[in-house]
């Protein structure tokens, strides 16, 4: 008989190892890496860059045509490299110049997508001349379709033209994206210049290949995967994948393969857990997850899946629903064990 093994793997890995690449041009500019944080990070200097063959969908990406295929809000415009402030990738940028209470953007219509794949979003950012406002009064929102993508970047006072690199990932509903790039300014704000450049918009295909390697390799050697997206820039994409991957990999009529990583300290995560169960019992497949991280959501949330769990064993005779409770927080632990005694999967105990 085979044993069920368990193996979790850290998305961080097979993006860092080049799963997911970003823009494939070389770049010779100082450059901050981060994501959705504007702390400061490792700076380095890269003369080149990997050569690939990644599709850019964004037109005109690096403003190098001025405002070519791009339209703006405000009275932003695009500069060439002036003294300190310089552009990021080639010699143009686009440069917003606010006061308190202002809001500029920069937008463009993307088409060509495709509705069933995933795709990352970057953009470079940077801070030009005028930086007088307080920490946390000025932010950078990225939205596709007015829907926003991930959490605002707070900008903070820096050196001029260190760009940081921010990512988001996406699934599109339809063919088609407008993308729209906001600088807003609130609170403290006297005069603030934000540089906007070298943005790119490529499809997720070697994360989904490598992704569905590891699954099909998993599946044939008997072997459970976990996957944890630890960072909520691409923790969407991850989700939309994982979801395809249960219902090929978690077949009622077989073992299943994949468990999902639940969040519960984001915003969503009662929405997602809804929208899952559901999705599950009507597509047919064994909905596996671990959810993690205590806060407000986490314990209804375990609570919800026990209840769904219970349910499915009342109507069929056993559950399409599986769950890890993965928390270090002790009141979270007492109260999973009373949730396991009051839908019947566990009784009291004495040690004595």
């Amino acid at each position: 008989m085979f044993v069920r093994r368990l193996v979790a793997l850290a998305c961080t890995a097979l993006v860092c190892s080049g799963a997911a690449a970003g823009p494939c041009k070389p770049s010779s500019t100082e450059t901050s890496s981060t994501t959705e944080t504007t702390s400061a990070a490792a700076t380095s200097t890269t003369s080149s860059a990997p050569v690939c063959d990644d599709t850019n969908f964004i037109q005109n990406p690096s403003f190098e045509d001025g405002l070519t295929s791009w339209t703006k809000f405000g009275d932003g415009r695009v500069a060439s490299n002036n003294g300190d402030v310089v552009a990021q990738d080639g010699v143009s940028y686009f440069i917003e110049s606010l006061t308190e209470g202002s809001f500029k953007s920069v937008r463009q219509q993307v088409a060509g997508l495709d509705a069933a794949k995933s795709y990352k979003l970057t953009v470079h950012i940077a801070l030009g001349t005028n930086q007088d406002f307080g920490q946390g009064s000025c932010s950078l929102y990225i939205s596709a379709n007015s829907a926003d993508l991930g959490e605002p970047v707070r900008l903070a006072p820096g050196p001029i033209s260190q760009y940081q690199v921010v990512e988001r990932t996406f699934t599109p509903q339809s063919t088609g994206a407008f993308l729209r790039f906001t600088i807003t300014s609130t609170g403290l704000v006297t005069a603030v210049d934000a540089l906007v450049d070298n943005i790119s918009l490529t499809e997720l295909t070697r994360l989904r290949a490598t992704l569905e390697a590891i699954a099909n390799k998993a599946q044939r050697n008997n072997v459970r995967i976990v996957i944890d997206a630890e960072q909520s820039w691409y923790q969407p994409v991850i989700d939309t994948l994982f979801e395809e991957f249960m219902q090929k990999y978690n077949t009622l009529d077989g073992p299943a393969t994949c468990i999902a990583s639940f969040q519960a300290y984001l915003r969503r995560h009662p929405q997602l857990l809804d929208q899952r169960i559901h999705r599950a019992e009507g597509k047919g497949y064994e909905l596996l997850f671990k959810q993690v991280e205590t806060n407000a959501s986490f314990d209804p949330g375990v609570e919800k899946a026990l209840a769904a769990i219970a349910d499915q064993i009342k109507k069929a005779g056993h559950p399409k629903l599986g769950v890890i409770i993965a928390t270090d927080n002790s009141t979270s632990i007492d109260l999973g064990i009373q949730l396991l005694r009051k839908y019947g999967f566990g009784a009291p105990y004495s040690c004595g």
